[in-house]
């Protein structure tokens, strides 16, 4: 009779592992679209003085990895040319140009598997991405300068948007 049991509770735990399994993750709710403006100020503004901190703007060229085309993009753009940061902006490019790219990208990766880039691109500029997202009142923003990554989480107090920590600071190893 515990046999029996056993039997049927393991049958019954191994039905249920494989519904576990077979059910859909649920994905992550963020978004890189709507964002207010109040937000994309303050984290334009943040975001631009943490560059001004690690670089020279007079003395530094930056080259974008991707078209700033999003309200972001745009105003972080703008804001580091104030502060005196070069910048060239990426050319708005067709599906088979990015594909393009994106295969020789492939091709230069290095001999670890990694494909950091390069701090400094042959006409001396240092490649720049960017990315800020949100999921719910919280909003995460990530630079990529070089081979150094930036992340900061923000999130809404009091109905302002304020920095949830510190600038993380990632390099490579």
């Amino acid at each position: 009779m515990v046999k029996r049991i056993t039997f049927y509770l393991l049958i019954l735990i191994i039905f249920s592992i494989i519904a576990g399994c077979a059910a859909k993750p649920r994905q992550p709710a963020y978004h890189i679209t709507d964002i207010s403006q109040d937000v994309i100020a303050v984290v334009t503004n943040d975001a631009v003085t943490q560059m001004s901190v690690l670089f020279a703007p007079e003395k530094t060229k930056l080259v974008l990895t991707h078209p700033a085309t999003d309200q972001f993009g745009l105003a972080f753009v703008d804001r580091l040319r104030e502060k005196g940061f070069t910048v060239k902006e990426h050319p708005t490019q067709n599906l088979d140009q990015v594909l393009l790219d994106h295969r020789e990208h492939e091709k230069h990766t290095h001999e670890d598997g990694t494909d950091l880039i390069k701090l400094e691109e042959p006409d001396s500029a240092v490649p720049l991405s960017y990315l800020l997202d949100h999921g719910g009142e919280n909003y995460h923003a990530k630079l990529t300068v070089g081979n150094l990554q930036l992340m900061r989480i923000y999130s809404m107090q009091g109905g302002e948007v304020r920095p949830s920590g510190h600038w993380i600071r990632q390099e490579p190893k």
